[in-house]
């Protein structure tokens, strides 16, 4: 396990610590989202067979405890709200229906090793309040993040369908007893294969970061742009394959890859199961990759290039 240096210069540059590995040790757990919640950092997975529940890796200083949720869902993006202690889960469920789940953040720092947490509160969401798409695959909340009492929420649209279906980014209130309230706000995603976001207040400018996969032979990229009605992409990263949701954790953000689990890691160009601290700052300003980014070239293993700056497809 482990990625090279001198392919991924950018992502070491970027690299503060390796907080530490997902041990997922041979299991059918697929890593999805990250997020903290004071001073431990949690990891969740779905069962790629569907035949256990899902799971929270609950990391703190050197240790890890494996807390389970109370059902199969495919979650997908989660995120902590501090002020109401409110840890939400996105998430399909049976029927293919699209939820927001509400945990306790209190329920799992407390929660013993290999126990079960159970749902609060869960929100329904269907295709027509999230006016995503008719297509069920391109109408489930895929990721979400979290800023101030907001959540952004999004869909997952490959790039070979882009034209095809909208990817939106749908904005939720979060209210004052952990509860969620539908608002009118709808941005409007430029980016195919998104797999998170993250916004970033930094120097009174709030920045959106975008996490994008493009398949287990194809590297991954984070998109950090600012947004005035439109994204304007000021950077972009490459990272290792298979990257998932990323959120935010002290000076920057946690990174995390599925490219590590069972059903992947044989075929995918790299794999790793660490979870990581990447600088902010650094992430703004470094352009150790720009030599990647010319068309036919650099580390995307494939005929065709993806577009990294928006309009969704390929070049």
């Amino acid at each position: 396990m482990g990625f090279k240096k001198n392919r991924y210069t950018s992502f070491y540059t970027c690299l503060v610590e390796k907080i530490g590995q997902i041990p997922l040790n041979g299991n059918n757990f697929v890593p999805q989202g990250c997020c903290s919640i004071g001073n431990f950092v949690v990891v969740a997975c779905y069962d790629y067979n569907h035949e256990s529940n899902s799971i929270l890796y609950v990391f703190s200083n050197n240790s890890v405890k494996r807390v389970f949720l109370d059902s199969k869902l495919h979650c997908g993006g989660i995120g902590y709200h501090k002020k109401t202690d409110s840890l939400f889960v996105t998430g399909v469920g049976y029927g293919n229906k699209s939820f927001i789940n509400r945990y306790c953040g209190k329920d799992l720092v407390d929660a013993k090793d290999l126990s079960t947490i159970y749902v609060d509160k869960v929100t329904c969401v269907d295709d027509k309040n999230m006016l995503y798409s008719t297509s069920a695959k391109h109408s489930s909340p895929s990721y979400l993040a979290i800023h101030n009492n907001n959540i952004y929420v999004g869909n997952y649209v490959d790039f070979s369908q882009f034209n095809e279906h909208k990817a939106i980014i749908k904005e939720y209130r979060i209210l004052s007893n952990g509860d969620i309230s539908v608002t009118n706000s709808v941005i409007s995603n430029p980016f195919s294969n998104t797999q998170g976001i993250c916004l970033v207040d930094h120097k009174g400018t709030t920045y959106y970061l975008f996490s994008r996969s493009f398949g287990r032979k194809r590297n991954s990229i984070i998109n950090v742009c600012t947004y005035d009605g439109k994204f304007n992409c000021i950077n972009t990263v490459v990272l290792p394959s298979m990257l998932e949701q990323i959120n935010n954790y002290k000076d920057g953000i946690v990174v995390i890859f599925e490219s590590c689990a069972k059903c992947y890691c044989k075929t995918c160009i790299c794999n790793d199961n660490g979870i990581y601290y990447l600088d902010f700052n650094t992430l703004l300003t470094c352009n150790d990759d720009k030599k990647c980014f010319s068309k036919g070239k650099g580390l995307f293993t494939s005929d065709k290039t993806i577009d990294i700056k928006g309009n969704g497809g390929l070049l």
